[in-house]
This record gives structure tokens, C-alpha cells and sequence, in this order.
């Protein structure tokens, strides 16, 4: 339990904290602040949308395996962020890192909140 809590902070961290770049990066990229926003946006998007695909997916191949993949495609996706030279590739890298990452930990508590159960084992 305390690996899912683990995890679930460090994902949310993550992408929680958008808000504390969005003035650097707007002035990095001379955008405006809605254009940097969209990141987020994008980001929000992705990660409601990953749901269709991620929920089966958490059956299929176990929660465990999920969240591996989703913190090895946050931490790529992070890495290449930080490489960006234009806000276009931002929206790319952060929102599949940030979404996938958001899902792949989410998927399992989604299913056991939906059924009426906050206090399931996620990892069962």
C-alpha cells in the first residue's frame, strides 16, 4: 500500500506542479500563458481519454505491470521535456508522460472506487 501511495504522490506531484512553470515557459517559448496552459489542457484530455484503453488493459496484464510501464513512459516523457525547443513539443512530451503515467496508476482505483469500494486492495 505504501508503493501505491508512493507512486500515486509522485504522479500527481508531477503533474500538479504544471501550474509553478507555466510563467518560465511561457517566457522560454515566447508564448502566452494560454498557449503554455494548453499543455495542461492537452494533458487533462489524455489522461480521461487513456481511460478507455488503460482500464482493460490494468485487467489484462496486472496493476503492478501498469504502473511500471506508466512510471517508465512518465520518466522518458519527463527526460524529453526537458529537451523541447518549441511549445508544440511540449505539448507531445508532457502530456503522453504526465496522462500515461496518470492512468496507468489510476486505472485499478478507478474500478474499485466506481464499484463502491475506496478501501479495496488496488494490488489484488
Amino acid at each position: 500500500m505504501a508503493l501505491a501511495a508512493l507512486s500515486m504522490f509522485t504522479v500527481f506531484a508531477t503533474a500538479y506542479s504544471f501550474g509553478t512553470f507555466v510563467r518560465p515557459m511561457a517566457e522560454e517559448f515566447d508564448a502566452g500563458r494560454g498557449a503554455t496552459a494548453l499543455v495542461f489542457a492537452i494533458t487533462a484530455f489524455a489522461y480521461f481519454s487513456l481511460g478507455a484503453v488503460t482500464g482493460p488493459l490494468v485487467h489484462r496484464v496486472g496493476p503492478r505491470r501498469m504502473v511500471a510501464f506508466g512510471a517508465t513512459v512518465q520518466v522518458i516523457g519527463m527526460v524529453i521535456t526537458t529537451r523541447v525547443h518549441a511549445l508544440w513539443q511540449a505539448y507531445l512530451s508532457y502530456a503522453s508522460a504526465s496522462a500515461s503515467a496518470w492512468r496507468a496508476a489510476m486505472s485499478r482505483w478507478s474500478r474499485s472506487w466506481a464499484a463502491g469500494s475506496p478501501t479495496a486492495d488496488p494490488w489484488r
